[in-house]
């Protein structure tokens, strides 16, 4: 515990303000809970956020406890991507924390400046507050206010948590006890608006929740009034990030959905496959996160408060100048590549060994998967809830081939494609030990109430007449009623583009192992019966293998 001068503060003869050991620099912000400045430790030089408890708080015992957590806590963490506490003290009824500063900006005061944030540098902050949570979280520590104004972003394109003052200790403490709500509501999960236990999924509903704001730049769940924010986290489903603001890509899209399912065992079991899936989602190296991060906040920084998307605009300029600098080259691949593909695609390679079984069709010919290419899905309209296609994931061992492994989870080796197309294998290369390999189990879908096999059809797979292969895919009946909270199956779709002279039955014969198949693309495709598709139309195949690996 630090010396502290007779006065809160007090001015030396130089005319310096002094808190105890520190000489403040500058007043940052006076609101909220605390005062903060900026101050230099007076025999160390060390500059440091110094918050004092606001003055309106000293006989609050709620609020002096929570101030004393948060330096509890802080002092006893030790990560990368969280603010450090350095020390506290209390004198004459006033309470002081020194804390690691940051030289950048808060969350919400970048949203202020710039609107919204690029989805990279989203990304970024996710990844790295991930981290974070993920190290307290095996510390048995639930954050419970993760908000913008919570996480700080450096210069340096670092992100860190901070204020664990209201945070779930492993002691469980009366300021923690289930059965109270604590936290922003704007930002609280379910069931912790309810007073429930928490996990560490709640913060990642939060997490959610930030990013969310993040992309777009408004809440998912909007209102002036509490009790109606409260209301829409507890019986609604927010509409998806990209009905607000089109740029965003699918794959972060869902994502973000996934993390603000308002059952806590529907959304990521821990920050980690969070993290794992947000990097999966807007791929980026931890350098290149970092920077996007750096370049955004060094923009933001730049431009004048209240003018909104200055900093956005400027990272996509600078994005862009980067982009320019590679063109030429992506132009002269972009003019070889489809001759290189032609003259690749037309060799043949010999059967996979280990790829046949009695009961199955033969393997379909792998030299010609490099063209096959995974369906995107469809846009989601609003209200609806997509999610992260699912996929299993393969250590190959030695001795084992593509076709093994098709016919381990798919039962029929003829799926190799899929395996081709999932992990943009060349069908030439041969697959190696200890290689990981994706393995698309088909996308699930969370029946809503009002839902028919019809009109998810029209939603997951583009219209209403594609109904059937729903309830063929998951053992349904046309009359049967679809209860909320059912998770049906959607078929892994494959594109493939008809080549010269090719049929309707070698189509088939090549993806489902049988020329009978044709009438399913026929059907699927809405093609008149019998008429060959001409040279270079696009098929949708779908394919309908089973949802897990048999033991």
């Amino acid at each position: 515990m630090a010396e502290r001068t007779d006065a809160a503060l007090s001015g030396t003869a130089a005319g310096e303000v002094r808190l105890g050991q520190y000489i403040v620099l500058e007043e940052l912000a006076g609101g909220g809970m605390a005062r903060l400045y900026r101050a230099r430790h007076a025999s160390l030089g060390r500059v440091v956020a110094l918050k004092e408890l606001h003055p309106r708080y000293r006989d609050d015992p709620a609020m002096r406890e929570r101030f004393r957590r948060e330096a509890e806590v802080a002092t006893g963490l030790a990560h990368d991507h969280i603010v450090r506490a350095y020390e506290f003290w209390e004198d004459a009824g006033r309470a002081f924390l020194a804390l690691e500063f940051v030289d950048g900006l808060d969350g919400k005061s970048l949203l202020q400046r710039a609107g919204r944030f690029p989805s990279g540098a989203a990304v970024a902050v996710g990844a790295q507050i991930c981290d974070a949570l993920a190290y307290a979280h095996r510390r048995g520590l639930i954050h419970r206010d993760l908000k913008p104004s919570n996480i700080l972003l450096g210069a340096d394109g670092r992100a860190k948590l901070s204020d664990f003052g209201i945070a779930i200790l492993p002691d469980s403490s009366a300021l923690t006890r289930t059965g109270q709500a604590f936290g922003t509501p704007a930002y609280m999960s379910p069931e912790q608006i309810q007073g429930e236990p928490l996990t560490p999924a709640s913060d990642l509903f939060a997490l959610g929740i930030v990013l969310y704001e993040f992309c777009t730049g408004v809440k998912p769940f909007p209102g002036d009034a509490e009790s109606s924010v409260i209301n829409q986290i507890l019986t609604t489903e927010p509409e998806p990030p990209r009905s607000v603001a089109r740029e965003i890509p699918w794959a972060l899209d869902r994502v973000i959905m996934q993390t603000l399912k308002r059952r806590p065992a529907q959304r990521y079991p821990e920050a980690a496959a969070l993290k794992a899936a947000l990097l999966d989602a807007v791929p980026l190296t931890g350098t290149e996160a970092q920077k996007a991060l750096a370049d955004f906040v060094a923009a933001a920084r730049r431009s004048r408060r209240g003018r909104s998307g200055d900093a956005l605009l400027s990272a996509r300029r600078a994005r862009t100048v980067r982009l320019l600098a590679t063109a030429g080259l992506a132009a002269m691949v972009g003019v070889a590549f489809p001759g290189w593909l032609r003259w690749h695609t037309q060799g043949q390679v010999p059967a996979l060994p280990g790829a046949q079984r009695s009961s199955t069709p033969a393997a379909t010919p792998a030299s010609e998967a490099p063209s096959l290419v995974l369906a995107s899905a469809p846009p989601p309209t609003p209200g609806s809830s997509p999610t992260v296609a699912p996929s299993l994931m393969h250590t190959v061992q030695p001795g084992e081939t593509l076709g093994a492994i098709a016919l381990r989870y798919y039962r029929e080796a003829r799926h190799v494609p899929l395996l081709l197309a999932a992990n943009r294998l060349d069908p030439r290369a041969s697959i190696r030990p200890g290689q990981a390999l994706r393995i698309p189990i088909g996308e699930p879908y969370e029946v809503r109430p009002g839902d028919s096999v019809s009109s998810i059809a029209e939603r997951a797979l583009g219209h209403s007449r594609r109904a059937w292969v729903l309830l063929e895919l998951n053992g349904l009946r046309e009359p049967d009623r679809l209860l909320p909270g059912r998770t049906l199956r959607l078929p892994i779709r494959v594109s493939h583009e008809v080549r010269r002279a090719e049929t309707l039955a070698a189509i088939a014969e090549r993806y489902y192992g049988s020329a009978t198949f044709a009438a399913r693309i026929v059907r699927y495709n809405f093609l008149p019966d019998g008429a060959a598709p001409p040279e270079g139309t696009r098929l949708e195949i779908p394919l309908l293998p089973p949802a897990a690996p048999r033991g």
